[in-house]
């Protein structure tokens, strides 16, 4: 039925005849509705098919397949000891008969194990890299392009409270708790003093930031297409580019390890930070569209991390059709949630806290079902179980050796320096006050707060003892032996024997003590006192000469 649309801009008989022809032909239809409407109630008695017909939360057919098949099966048998036996059991839940009870049963499992197969085929292996002495736990997990009932598996790009910027903030196991994902990821590099994220941030196709982020030639940007297809796009690529690519969801972290099949540390190398030690997120994919994801611990007394390498040697060892590989951010925010269960362990408040970061990559199903949720919430309670186990073994690694009167720091990485890092909680927070740091070559510690340059309260080397900036001078319990004044560079107690070329006494035959004092670099006194009777005498230095001895009046 069309009506009338296009009505005169002024009311007149005109715009009312109009009016009036619409009127009439909807109250033709309404009418003519009706009538079709009680003859399809009174005469139509074959008009649905019994699956078209709603019955509570199933349709007609499904019921009256199940009821045919209780019936069919309601036979009544006699054993020699005349028991009988109702072989009804042997009908599934959607009403067919099978031989066997135990053919009933595998059905009805297999069909509740599909319904609420909460991560069909994600799967991961618990592996271990050793280089000499160091030993690091890492994890692959295996994230196929389709199910096993051959639905795609999607991977998502999510922000935290489903928020993009502001702050927003949360871990990967509140985010997975919230969407009952499958598996979760940190994804982007983010500014961690607003939290805000960096570089060009696609989400279902829609541009939420554009930033090509040329001042830092190691940023690529990670995207993926309709298909699934991953691509990585080099710095200064814009949001725009990427979208008439094809790409959906992008995010920006680091660089790639493999582009297009072929293997580039000439790119990742750029980056200083690609040969260093720390917990890695790496995000591969295969040539059938799996993606792979590599995560690492890291920084902590078991496990010493690995270099951008190491995950190359890792990768080609365990795939050979590897066409992409990207670093995704690591370090503290690594996070790989599985069943709800965060797989890596925390680096953050002695490896028992999960950093807040502002968005992920994760697989969710579609369709969440009612069974979906109560599965996740069982796996979700083994995860913190595992947590609790975790912040237990840390503890325990944090607290190694205490019984011997002292603390042991070990630490596979070469970091330059080592220490104890000294904090207050105060009026709820938890507040740093410095740290007392020790290498080979020196022992100093830091107040808080101290900007970068700023130099220690304290500090004490093989040479030095300094406070506050200013050197302490020599104090020896043993006065240190000079020949000439002239070796001399910090103020202190000094001691001159009878032959020393600078001896003011020589020619008495008797040795003496120097006291040394300095101001800055320009204007110096040396005053002498001999082991015998002779008064003291005092030497001066001005404008970088020295004047001679003079006896003190």
């Amino acid at each position: 039925m069309k009506l009338k649309k296009d009505l005169p801009i002024q009311i007149g008989q005109a715009f009312r005849s109009m009016l009036v022809e619409n009127f009439n032909r909807l109250e033709n239809k309404i009418y003519n509705k009706d009538i079709e409407d009680r003859k399809h109630r009174t005469n139509e008695f074959a008009a649905h098919n019994s699956k078209q017909i709603k019955h509570n939360k199933t349709n007609v057919e499904k019921q009256l397949n199940y009821n045919s098949g209780r019936t069919n099966n309601l036979v009544v048998g006699s054993d020699e000891y005349g028991q009988k036996e109702v072989i009804d059991a042997r009908v599934d839940r959607e009403g067919e008969s099978h031989e066997l009870l135990s053919e009933r049963l595998l059905s009805d499992f297999n069909d509740v194990y599909n319904t609420t197969s909460f991560v069909p085929n994600i799967d991961f292996k618990k592996l271990h890299y050793r280089v000499g002495n160091t030993d690091t736990e890492y994890y692959l997990l295996d994230v196929p392009k389709f199910d096993n009932q051959g639905n795609k598996l999607e991977l998502k790009h999510g922000f935290a409270a489903e928020q993009f910027g502001n702050g927003n903030k949360e871990t990967a196991r509140t985010f997975s708790d919230r969407n009952y994902a499958s598996a979760v990821f940190n994804g982007s590099v983010f500014n961690t003093t607003n939290f805000n994220l960096i570089g060009n941030q696609i989400k279902d196709g829609k541009i939420y930031q554009s930033d090509s982020y040329t001042d830092r030639a190691y940023r690529w940007h990670l995207g993926f297409k309709e298909d699934g297809t991953m691509k990585i796009y080099p710095n200064g690529t814009s949001a725009s580019t990427m979208l008439e690519d094809g790409v959906v969801n992008s995010i920006t972290a680091f660089y790639p390890i493999i582009l297009n099949k072929e293997h580039r540390p000439d790119i990742y190398h750029q980056h200083a930070d690609s040969k260093t030690f720390h917990p890695r997120q790496v995000i591969a994919q295969r040539e059938n569209g799996d993606y792979v994801f590599l995560s690492s611990e890291g920084r902590n007394v078991k496990h010493r991390g690995l270099s951008i390498d190491d995950c190359y040697e890792i990768l080609s060892a365990n795939y050979n059709d590897i066409t992409n590989a990207y670093v995704l951010d690591g370090g503290g925010s690594t996070s790989s949630v599985v069943n709800g269960t965060m797989i890596n362990r925390p680096n953050d408040s002695s490896l028992t806290a999960e950093r807040s970061v502002p968005d992920f990559l994760y697989v969710s199903k579609e369709v969440i079902s009612e069974s979906d949720k109560h599965l996740y919430s069982v796996m979700k309670q083994v995860g913190y179980i595992r947590k609790e186990l975790s912040n237990l073994e840390s503890a325990v690694l944090y607290m190694r050796d205490m019984n011997l009167g002292h603390i042991r720091l070990y630490q596979n990485a070469p970091f330059d320096q080592y220490g104890i890092e000294i904090r207050r909680k105060e009026n709820g927070e938890d507040k740093y006050l410095g740290k007392l740091l020790m290498n080979d070559e020196v022992i100093s510690y830091k107040p808080n707060p101290l900007s970068e340059g700023q130099i220690p309260l304290f500090q004490v080397d093989k040479n030095d003892v300094w406070f506050n900036g200013q050197r302490l001078g020599s104090a020896y319990h043993v006065t240190k032996n000079i020949d000439k004044i002239t070796e001399v560079t910090y103020s202190g107690w000094y001691y001159m024997d009878k032959n020393a070329s600078d001896n003011p006494y020589k020619t008495d035959d008797t040795g003496c003590y120097i006291l040394y004092m300095t101001t800055d670099n320009h204007s110096r006194m040396a005053i002498a006192t001999p082991l015998s009777n002779q008064k003291q005498k005092r030497r001066l230095k001005q404008d970088d000469d020295w004047q001679d001895w003079i006896s003190n009046a």
